[in-house]
């Protein structure tokens, strides 16, 4: 009863599960990580290893916007959440080819610029877009991370992610 479970999210759209797995959730499917997340956290609360409101999540990079989306269609179900380089503001990154890995990134996502679908599912899945607390219930503790000099995870998306957050 004092102790507590890891359990880890290997969600569609990641390599481990090779080129299917990872093709399985990019682009217009990739509404299917948040899926999959949503389906572990379920299954840990059915299966009571967890209780809703002891619920922690630790992200990494684009893990933040499984994370940040989490946190935004299901706030109640978190203690406390960890986000490392977050990358929580896709709408701004997708559609701005100037930044370094936008362009490299439409494989993955799209280009929203000239794909109508694209743009959609970026902006449907965007946390800092739709960070507006899910029914009034507050936002659990949550620890940022990032890099003032990240070419990846622009130190920016975070800040304006963490300062919506606290609205």
């Amino acid at each position: 009863k004092r102790g507590w479970v890891i359990a880890l999210a290997h969600c569609r759209g990641g390599g481990e599960g090779g080129i299917a797995w990872h093709r399985a959730a990019i682009k217009e499917r990739k509404t299917k990580s948040l899926a999959d997340v949503n389906s572990v956290v379920d299954a840990l609360l059915e299966r009571g290893y967890s209780s809703p409101g002891l619920v922690a999540m630790q992200a990494f990079s684009a893990g933040g916007l499984l994370l940040g989306g989490m946190l935004n269609t299901r706030p109640g179900l978190f203690v406390a959440a960890v986000a490392h380089a977050p990358f929580v503001d896709m709408l701004t990154t997708a559609t701005d080819p100037s930044l370094p890995l936008t362009v490299h990134e439409y494989d993955e996502w799209g280009e929203p610029g000239r794909e109508p679908k694209a743009l959609r599912t970026i902006a449907s899945m965007c946390p800092y877009r739709n960070c507006s607390g899910a029914a009034g219930e507050p936002v659990p503790a949550v620890m940022v991370t990032c890099a003032l000099d990240d070419t990846r995870v622009p130190f920016w998306g975070p800040a304006k992610w963490v300062a919506r957050l606290q609205k």
